[in-house]
């Protein structure tokens, strides 16, 4: 029975002015929009500048304030005294090992970056396949509801061949039944398609959902795997290892330190309360300082070899999207003869069913033939549009600017 459904079809074309027009790419900017990632961008952005103020801030004012309280017994004191001591101090980064901080900082700002570029790209795909599944089922119902009009005019002279006794009541309820069964299949496109527009309208509200404009690979494997955003994320992360290697050999080197301290005296013995000013230096000495660099090393190593892995991972990628969009062609370019000789015949055996020169069976199997190239069609069709239109988009950039 599901060969017989499948078998009802008639070819049509279906015009480009049945669906509005927009672009793929501000379709799916105005997605990123409505979903913030642009706005996440520009706070990554806003965050990185304060944190690179406040350590820039910090080479010259690095302040630090100190309290400390003393209670002392002279044996030769009848009560203890106390002294309090104040200070404060500023450590200044004469070296400017802070620069390195700053860099990296950068570094993170823009490897956060690339994580919401990769967000951009899964929004931008599961977008494009959602619209090229929409238009798919689209072109099939409009295809499925012409030809259900033209095949109740067929059932209509059946009926009217059967009254007149011209062919048993069977022939009549066989193509009546089967017709019946093709109408739940339209019903059942319907729903997808509705469905498909709803979940696309949940991204972009009230907006036409693009259409698949013709169009040419105007790209090449260098270009695609330059764009991918995990390849940057993972250069800058290799970046960042080499940038905290170079910051934790330079961590030894001092600090100036200038200050003034305060010391409230109770000793009888003493002058009394003393005020000063001092300078000097402060060297960090961390024993495992160096291992510490040896592991940003290494890690910096082990990145820059997943990076081997990803070129090879999105190589496979680009030729798996070059594949489909060639077997699409190809498909294509048979199918078109095979299209014509189908349309011939199915004019011919349409004929000779009318005069009941053929039987049921002859008619179906002749239908079948030809729905299975109409949909094959359709089917090379959305699968060259859409990944030209993946493969164009990816190369260029466009979604994650």
């Amino acid at each position: 029975m599901t060969k017989i459904v499948k078998s009802f079809a008639l070819f049509i074309i279906i015009p480009s002015a049945l669906l509005a027009s927009n672009s793929i790419v501000e379709y799916v900017k105005t997605a990123q929009k409505r979903l913030s990632l642009e706005d996440q961008i520009q706070m990554i952005n806003k965050e990185k500048n304060l944190r690179i103020s406040a350590k820039k801030l910090q080479s010259f004012a690095n302040f630090s304030a100190d309290i400390q309280y003393t209670q002392t017994k002279d044996q030769l004191l009848p009560n203890h005294f106390h002294t309090i001591d104040y200070s404060l101090s500023d450590n200044i980064d004469i070296f400017n090992k802070n620069s390195l901080i700053i860099e990296k900082l950068y570094l993170e700002s823009e490897k956060s970056k690339y994580l919401i570029w990769q967000r951009k790209e899964q929004l931008f795909l599961s977008l494009v396949n959602m619209i090229a599944t929409y238009h798919r089922i689209h072109k099939l119902l409009t295809l499925h509801q012409q030809f259900y009009n033209e095949q109740k005019k067929i059932l209509t002279k059946l009926t009217e061949a059967y009254k007149a006794g011209a062919i048993p009541k069977i022939e009549s309820e066989r193509f009546a039944n089967a017709l019946t069964l093709f109408h739940g299949r339209i019903v059942q496109e319907e729903e997808l398609v509705k469905n498909l527009s709803q979940r696309l309208n949940l991204y972009v509200p009230d907006q036409p959902i693009p259409n698949f404009e013709a169009a040419s690979i105007h790209t090449d494997i260098s270009n695609f795997i330059k764009q991918n955003p995990l390849l940057r994320y993972k250069n800058i992360e290799s970046n960042i290892a080499n940038k905290e290697a170079e910051f934790i050999k330079k961590s030894w080197l001092p600090d100036a330190v200038i200050g003034a301290a305060y010391q409230q005296n109770s000793d009888p013995t003493a002058n009394g309360n003393n005020y000063s000013f001092f300078t000097g230096i402060h060297i960090n000495f961390d024993s495992g300082l160096k291992k510490e660099a040896e592991a940003a090393k290494v890690q910096a190593l082990r990145v820059k070899s997943e990076e081997i892995s990803l070129k090879i991972k999105e190589q496979e990628r680009y030729l798996d999207y070059l594949g489909k969009i060639q077997a699409a062609e190809r498909k294509e370019k048979i199918l078109k003869p095979a299209l014509h000789r189908a349309l011939l015949t199915m004019q011919r055996v349409k004929t000779a069913y009318l005069k009941h020169y053929i039987d049921f069976n002859s008619y179906l199997q002749t239908l079948q033939s030809l729905l299975s190239i109409q949909e094959e069609e359709i089917d090379a069709l959305i699968t060259k549009q859409k990944n030209i239109v993946i493969l164009n988009t990816l190369s260029t950039g466009k979604i994650y600017e």
